[in-house]
């Protein structure tokens, strides 16, 4: 957190920061089988706005994937 907060010149830079590293624990949780977890950070990387950085992205694709695996296990207990 301290080398965060060094990088970190203005808001736009921590929100960028905060957004990879909100990402990378969020696949982290994903490994684990921590599903909601890594669906929380993900939607906090979407939050921070970054929409520059590849993340912004990446995140928008697991909340989707996320949310078929969701769909698929609801229409399984069907």
């Amino acid at each position: 957190m301290e080398r965060l907060n060094e990088t970190s010149t203005d808001n736009t830079s921590l929100a960028e920061h905060l957004s990879e590293t909100n990402f990378y624990l969020g696949k982290y949780y994903l490994s684990l089988g921590d599903m909601d977890s890594a669906e929380a950070l993900f939607k906090l990387t979407v939050a921070n706005n970054a929409h520059n950085f590849v993340e912004h992205r990446y995140a928008l694709l697991e909340l989707a994937l996320l949310g078929q695996q969701e769909d698929l296990a609801e229409s399984d207990q069907q």
